[in-house]
C-alpha cells in the first residue's frame, strides 16, 4: 500500500551484444575451467573463483580485464548511459511535493545506478562509475548531475542523499553496501539500474528496496537489468 507500480508489471531487461574480443575471452575462460576440472592446474595458479570473477568484470567492462574496446564499439556502459539519459530527459519537468503539499522548487525525477564492481579508483585507474559519468556527459547531462556515494565521507552521506531527494542530484551511483542498504532516496526515484549482477539474491532486494517503498511520489517506476 502506498508503493509505486512497476511499469509494464515487470523489470526491463537490456541485452548487450557480445563483442568478438569478449567472445574470445569467454572461450578462454571455458578452456581454463576445463583444465581446472581435469586437475591439470594447481589451485594456487588458477581456480574457478578467479574465473568467475574475471567473467563478472569482463561482462561489466572489458577494460577491467585489460581489454580495450575498439574505437566506436558500444559497451554495457554506453547502453546504461543511453537508458539513464533517456529517463533524465523525460523526467526533468516532473514536479514533486513538499510535506505541506506545495511544489518543490526543483523539478525532475531521480535515478540510481548500482554496481559493486568497478567502483571509483585512484586517479588514472579505470572506474566504471567514471566511465558511465563521461558517457552521460556526452549525452547532455552535466557532470555534477551524477554523484557517487563513494566520493563523500560517511558523515556527509545523508547530506548527499538529501540532494537526491530535493532534486539537486538527479542521478546517484553506488554499491549495494554503500547505497542499497538503508538509504532514503525513494521520493523522486523513477528508475533503478543494475549495472552488474550482485553475488547474493538479498542484494537485489536491498537495491530494489530503494525504489519500491512508501513515500515514492511516482505512480510508476522502472527497474532495469543489463
Amino acid at each position: 500500500q502506498g508503493r509505486p507500480a512497476l511499469k509494464g508489471g515487470k523489470p526491463k531487461v537490456v541485452v548487450i551484444p557480445r563483442s568478438r574480443q569478449l567472445d574470445g575471452f569467454f572461450k578462454n575462460l571455458a578452456a581454463r575451467a576445463d583444465k581446472i576440472r581435469s586437475g591439470g592446474v594447481p589451485p594456487e595458479q588458477d581456480n574457478m573463483l578467479k574465473i568467475v570473477m574475471e567473467g563478472c568484470l569482463a561482462t561489466l567492462h572489458p577494460a577491467l580485464v585489460g581489454i580495450q574496446p575498439k574505437a566506436g564499439e558500444k559497451t554495457k556502459i554506453d547502453y546504461i548511459a543511453e537508458e539513464v539519459a533517456k529517463r533524465y530527459a523525460s523526467g526533468r519537468g516532473v514536479r514533486y511535493k513538499n510535506p505541506e503539499g506545495d511544489d518543490e522548487s526543483i523539478p525532475g525525477s531521480s535515478q540510481a545506478i548500482f554496481s559493486d564492481l568497478g567502483v571509483p579508483k585512484a586517479a588514472g585507474e579505470f572506474s566504471v562509475y567514471e566511465a558511465i559519468r563521461k558517457s552521460l556527459v556526452k549525452r547532455g547531462l552535466p557532470a555534477a548531475a551524477n554523484a557517487f556515494v563513494h566520493d563523500v565521507p560517511i558523515h556527509r552521506k545523508e547530506e548527499l542523499l538529501g540532494k537526491v531527494r530535493s532534486g539537486e542530484v538527479p542521478v546517484i551511483s553506488g554499491s549495494t553496501g554503500m547505497l542499497g542498504t538503508g538509504s532514503n532516496i525513494q521520493k523522486r526515484l523513477a528508475a533503478v539500474h543494475h549495472a552488474d549482477v550482485p553475488w547474493r539474491p538479498m542484494d537485489y532486494i536491498q537495491r530494489n528496496g530503494r525504489i519500491d517503498r512508501q513515500g515514492n511520489q511516482n505512480a510508476e517506476v522502472e527497474i532495469v537489468y543489463y
